[in-house]
């Protein structure tokens, strides 16, 4: 067990078993701190392991190197209903391929984009308006902002907004 990175990852009931630097990325074998789970529907403990897989999810960066999480995603058997049920684990939360704390696109970012774009349609968004007493030219750039973040994030490269030219006149 690797103590250091542990503390360092700093998730509640997690540990980290091993590690691998390749680089870039940093993989860290993390696994949880008891062998046992409670069933969401009878809230019995159960420690019978009906099946498991290994999954990856993206965490926090550490010294500008992506974090990846390697940690088994087990499922239980209920003794009560004879069902087998998935352990809940906190640090992946909704989004399974990334931790509940990773910055890709939160949920309140998801909430306004989605309200932004239910009540504008796109092309209102880019269209340039007049702006106040000063009668300069400007667009909505809080939701082009919020739209280049997300791509560049989840796309993995380089975008940047530049208006045309022509909205500068």
């Amino acid at each position: 067990m690797q103590l250091l990175l542990t503390q360092i990852l700093n998730l509640d009931g997690v540990l980290v078993g091993d590690y691998r630097d390749l680089g870039e990325q940093l993989i860290l074998e993390a696994e949880a701190d008891k062998d046992w789970a409670i069933c969401p529907r009878c809230e019995q403990m159960s420690r019978n392991i009906h099946q498991s897989h290994f999954r990856l999810a993206h965490d926090l960066s550490i010294s500008n190197r992506q974090v990846l999480l390697k940690f088994n995603r087990r499922q239980f058997k209920c003794h009560t209903r004879q069902k087998p049920f998935s352990e809940a684990l906190d640090f992946v939360g909704d989004r399974p391929h990334y931790t509940s704390r990773h910055p890709q696109l939160p949920t309140n970012t998801v909430s306004i984009l989605n309200l932004s774009l239910k009540t504008k349609n796109v092309s209102e968004l880019l269209t340039p308006q007049r702006s106040g007493s000063s009668g300069l030219l400007c667009c909505d750039t809080s939701i082009l902002n919020l739209l280049s973040s997300w791509i560049s994030n989840f796309f993995k490269w380089p975008f940047v907004f530049e208006p045309p030219l022509n909205y500068l006149k």
